[in-house]
């Protein structure tokens, strides 16, 4: 018979990864939302810069980090350093695997910068989560 500890132990792990679960969604609809507005801009402006592709790319992927690490921060109300990299880290892979099966995109310094952009941007949004006051109503 399992003691009540690790049934604690169970609950507790199924309910992280409800968080960082919750937090990948919110940060994968942010991005996509935020890639389409993108695309639309750019097709109604016609002349972008190409070099300028890739950084604003690198951008709302880390808004959609910061938007994540923050759902998970207010979800869990501790440890929103944690749950902020652990969730920002689950969306980097996410984009990163989508676009290395779909788009045949290569490993370059680019996705490392990516990575760390965002596993920042996540942390600070679960930080910034976790201390975010309730109003008492």
């Amino acid at each position: 018979m399992r003691s009540e500890r690790a049934v604690r132990k169970d609950m507790q792990l199924v309910s992280s990864v409800r968080i960082v679960c919750w937090g990948v969604a919110i940060g994968a609809v942010v991005t996509v939302v935020l890639l389409l507005l993108l695309s639309y801009a750019i097709v109604i402006m016609k002349n972008i810069p190409h070099r300028a592709i890739t950084p604003l790319g690198i951008a709302l992927s880390a808004a959609g980090a910061f938007f994540g690490g923050y759902t998970s921060g207010r979800i869990s109300k501790q440890k929103g350093l944690l749950f902020g990299v652990i969730t920002s880290l689950a969306l980097f892979a996410l984009l990163f695997l989508f676009g290395l099966i779909l788009i045949k995109e290569p490993i370059t310094t680019v996705s490392f910068i990516k990575m760390g952009v965002m596993l920042f941007l996540g942390a600070v949004g679960g930080i910034l989560g976790v201390n975010k006051k309730t109003k008492i109503r």
